[in-house]
């Protein structure tokens, strides 16, 4: 048995007329050259690549001074409050590996940038330990 619709159009099919002309899937627009406004007044946004290794590493190296310094600074209000002893029960180990975790991250943040974070996460938590 023959069917009598066929799926796919005859060879000398055309579309029908609406008027509009056809679009131009084949072809890609083009953005406007840079600098030139897309509309009056409006100007395209810069297309520069953003250097977030550089802001990572310097990101990196200002929160393990910070750390660093902020652990010297509880270590010296301690002992000024309870003397030297005091400072060596409250600040114990805690002084040395905020220092050593910053100095880690700043020997590191150039050549291993993951190992450069764990230094500055000891850092952080051992001066917020004192």
């Amino acid at each position: 048995m023959r069917p009598t619709h066929h799926p796919l159009p005859p060879d000398n099919w055309q579309p029908p007329d609406t008027g509009k002309p056809p679009p131009d899937h084949d072809r890609q627009q083009q953005p406007p050259a840079a600098g030139k406004p897309t509309a009056p007044g409006i100007p395209l946004p810069n297309l520069t690549p953003v250097p977030w290794r550089e802001y990572y590493s310097v990101t990196v190296l200002v929160v393990a001074l910070l750390a660093a310094a902020f652990a010297a600074f509880k270590t010296l209000l301690v002992w000024q409050s309870f003397g030297l002893a005091g400072a060596l029960v409250f600040a114990g180990l805690h002084l040395p590996m905020a220092l050593f975790g910053a100095l880690f991250a700043a020997a590191m943040v150039y050549r291993h940038p993951g190992m450069a974070l764990l230094g500055v996460a000891t850092s952080v938590l051992n001066a917020l330990l004192i």
